[in-house]
């Protein structure tokens, strides 16, 4: 009787630590609303298309690659306009975040509208607004500048030292080289993928390394 009485209890009491277990993951996930016309590419390096939906991120700084791409016009002028990726990056502690783009009408007004770097994206946690960084990606040389994103996405973080660890951006190294929230500039690819390099050398490379560059000049 006695142990039935202690098996019940500790059944019970496994039961409300799993449910406080669960209800700890959903207080600390958020949930990622993109509007219509925005396509989210990458989340965190990982490919959205081979993500689950509704897409979700862990609390702590993300990085949310998305570009616009929707129809737009009407009549003769309507037509797919397709910009540029961006790279956001924010930080998120639980609820829902929603982003949608800046208010576009035509295929030719959005084209102006992009062609800056920065862009008015709309985004929003439990409805207020958040602070987010952006960079826009630079592409490479040619017809297809943005085919291979996940290399150009690779070379990117690479070049400043942009690390992921438990589904979220890695803090900052204590050498600094962890740079989530300065923007990228426009640095070429090819700069770009020169950084990614640079990085992956050891201490005494480095410092050989900025000797040579010294006695080229």
């Amino acid at each position: 009787m006695k142990r039935t009485i202690w098996t019940s209890i500790a059944m019970a009491l496994s039961a409300l630590s799993m449910s406080s277990a669960h209800a700890n993951v959903d207080a600390v996930t958020t949930k990622l609303d993109a509007a219509q016309g925005v396509e989210v590419l990458f989340i965190n390096t990982q490919d959205a298309k081979q993500l689950d939906e509704p897409f979700t991120l862990a609390t702590g700084a993300n990085q949310i690659v998305l570009r616009m791409n929707t129809m737009l016009g009407r009549g003769e002028k309507r037509g797919n306009f397709t910009s540029a990726p961006y790279i956001l990056t924010l930080d998120v502690n639980g609820g829902e975040l929603d982003i949608d783009g800046p208010q576009l009408n035509d295929v030719l007004q959005a084209k102006k509208v992009f062609a800056g770097d920065k862009i008015d994206w709309n985004v929003s946690l439990n409805d207020s607004d958040i602070d987010y960084d952006q960079v826009k990606m630079v592409g490479k040389k040619g017809t297809f500048p943005y085919s291979n994103l996940d290399e150009q996405l690779a070379i990117y973080n690479a070049s400043k030292g942009i690390t992921f660890a438990g589904g979220t951006i890695a803090p900052v190294a204590e050498n600094g080289t962890q740079q989530t929230t300065k923007p990228a500039g426009q640095d070429s690819l090819e700069m770009q993928r020169a950084k990614m390099h640079y990085f992956k050398l050891s201490p005494n490379e480095r410092k050989a390394f900025r000797k040579w560059l010294v006695d080229q000049q």
